[in-house]
């Protein structure tokens, strides 16, 4: 059995999220709102203030880090969390992005650049 391996990185010192979990193979633990057991990662903001994701974009393409933005507004509560869904469905809502985790290892990128820089 091969190790899953994925890279998270936030490329954005000011903000004060948290890639907190992911699940890449989500077959039975949360269904989403059209009852889809889907990729997930979840956002912890740990600062005693609102924070919002709003503007910022998440991608798994180091290529392209503005794969998917997050809408305007996406208050995260102080000490709270924020479930994305990674399922390549963006029609089913505002946080379901156009693009899915792979169970074989991956990269997840969070960032407030249009390019970015990775080793």
């Amino acid at each position: 059995m091969r190790p899953l391996l994925f890279f998270l990185l936030l490329l954005n010192p000011a903000a004060a999220f948290v890639i907190n979990e992911f699940m890449a193979v989500n077959n039975a633990l949360y269904a989403d709102e059209q009852g889809e057991f889907d990729d997930w990662l979840e956002i912890y903001n740990p600062q005693d203030a609102p924070q919002d994701l709003g503007g910022l974009y998440m991608s798994n393409d180091r290529e392209d880090p503005t794969v998917w933005q997050f809408p305007k507004d996406t208050v995260v509560a102080p000490l709270g969390r924020v479930l994305i869904w990674l399922d390549n469905d963006p029609e089913q809502g505002p946080r379901h992005t156009p693009f899915r985790l792979s169970g074989s290892g991956g990269l997840v990128l969070l960032t407030d650049r249009v390019s970015c820089a990775t080793s």
